[in-house]
């Protein structure tokens, strides 16, 4: 009779960074918490086999209770050639062959958390400006000043 526990819940991608620049270093940890046998780890970089040189050995730590946290380490340089539309879609797979299989994704992103507009909408409320004025005040004190020029 074989005894299998599953691990605790979904497994977790650690390191994942909210923006990332061409060319960063990425070092992301994949963990499968407590279960017997330990998980079996594996990472996709867009649906592909990441390369075995940017992987680490997985480690399989064994608690008190006989259960056993696995996880496996990936580096690598965020080449252009693996974003699309700026983005790199990190997949990390656990699994016990033949009876388990859960998945985590993170997303690598280039692109910028806020993109201004250039069509209006100018500075948040509140936003102050030059000499702690209200950006709004300063637009309109630099309007008065260029029309009263003229007259001086």
């Amino acid at each position: 009779m074989r005894v299998v526990d599953l691990p605790d819940g979904r497994p977790v991608i650690k390191g994942v960074k909210s923006q990332y620049l061409p060319v960063d270093w990425v070092d992301l940890t994949c963990v499968s918490r407590r279960s017997k046998p330990p998980a079996q780890l594996s990472f996709l970089i867009n649906t592909q086999p990441v390369s075995t040189g940017w992987l680490e050995p997985q480690v399989n730590q064994m608690g008190h209770d006989g259960l056993t946290t696995s996880s496996l380490r990936l580096r690598f340089s965020l080449q252009p050639r693996l974003l699309q539309e700026g983005d790199a879609k990190v997949l990390c797979i656990s699994r016990i062959p033949g009876i388990y299989q859960q998945e985590a994704e993170g997303v690598l992103t280039t692109r910028s958390p806020y993109h201004a507009s250039v069509l209006g909408g100018g500075a948040p409320p509140g936003t102050r400006g030059w000499l702690g004025v209200p950006v709004a005040q300063c637009i309109s004190i630099h309007y008065v000043f260029h029309w009263l020029l003229p007259y001086f």
